[in-house]
């Protein structure tokens, strides 16, 4: 499982730097950077494929949508919290989320 989410994370962490590239080629002269994407094998399907330039893409017709109250995110729930005694504190009363409770007070 670690393996899987460490490739994961690493995926994503490629696929934000292949974004970065693009303001990088726009503000330099970029012919070293488009050549090298262009000659890789690796970079530039990951370039081509990247989820990061579509979720952008669709940003100016999602966000309108999203704000309007037509398109909703997904609920998520948390679990509830364990109620959890004060360690090594016997004479005092309540849990922490009690102590918690009352400094908020």
């Amino acid at each position: 499982l670690g393996l899987i989410l460490g490739a994961v994370r690493g995926l994503i962490i490629i696929y934000i730097l292949l974004a970065l590239m693009v303001p990088a080629m726009s503000v330099s002269s970029g012919d070293l950077l488009k050549s090298g994407l262009d000659s890789s094998f690796i970079a530039k399907p990951l370039y081509d494929s990247n989820p990061i330039f579509r979720i952008i893409d669709n940003l100016p017709e999602t966000l309108p949508k999203l704000m309007d109250g037509e398109l909703e995110l997904p609920d998520i729930e948390l679990p509830e919290m364990p109620d959890m005694e004060l360690p090594g504190a016997d004479d005092q009363e309540g849990s922490l989320l009690d102590k918690f409770k009352e400094l908020q007070e």
